[in-house]
């Protein structure tokens, strides 16, 4: 192959590692999202189920938690996605940038002189020990992003159905309770009628009037 196919396959391939991180990136992003939804839903599910334990509860600590589990475990995924830390054991080029600084420091006239100086094979050869080193971190973010992507799918599909049992928590709350009937106060009570009672003393003086 010649320099200039090397140089675009290699680009290819580093334009993979792109797509790879920015699916990581995504997912960690949804990820955070859906850990703040599920946690809220557990405090609220909780809070409205204070008063009676059942099945609809216990459902809905299960999904949610899995849900939680799943999407913690996605985020890992995602973020030894982005930072592989993989052990590449590649030879020294002249197109890595941590080799550059590492042979030739702040020494920028000899850095110039040793890139200048090297020969078409050499710059192939490098090339091809970049290809293989960026093949080799493809292969890996591929695999990780991929379980990223799935743990996080399946986190929202528990999350979705979490929804189930919370719901039923919210109707039971509003309609499994007795309401209570309010009492009349000492002040909501009707006034007693002042001319019932003078009536009443007057019917009391005519009987005792006729019995005398």
């Amino acid at each position: 192959m010649s320099t200039e196919q090397l140089s675009k396959l290699l680009e290819s391939i580093q334009g993979h590692i792109r797509v790879f991180d920015t699916k990581a990136q995504i997912a960690l992003g949804l990820d955070s999202l859906l850990v703040g939804f599920v946690g809220v839903e557990l405090g609220k599910g909780c809070e409205l189920a204070s008063w009676d334990f059942h099945g609809s509860l216990i459902a809905l600590l299960v999904t949610a938690a899995l849900s939680l589990v799943a999407a913690i475990l996605s985020a890992l995924f995602a973020i030894v996605t982005i930072v592989p830390r993989l052990e590449l054991r590649q030879p020294r080029s002249h197109l890595f940038f941590c080799h550059l600084a590492e042979m030739y420091g702040r020494d920028y006239e000899r850095a110039a002189i040793g890139l200048i100086e090297l020969g078409e094979e050499q710059v192939q050869r490098q090339i091809a020990t970049q290809i293989q080193t960026n093949a080799v971190i493809g292969e890996a973010k591929a695999a990780r992003s991929s379980r990223a992507l799935y743990l996080m799918t399946a986190a929202f599909s528990l999350y979705l159905i979490s929804l189930v049992p919370f719901c039923l928590i919210a109707y039971h709350s509003d309609h499994g309770r007795t309401p209570t009937t309010p009492r009349l106060s000492a002040t909501n009570r009707l006034p007693r009628s002042r001319s019932g009672g003078v009536r009443q003393v007057c019917f009391r003086i005519s009987e005792r009037g006729r019995t005398g």
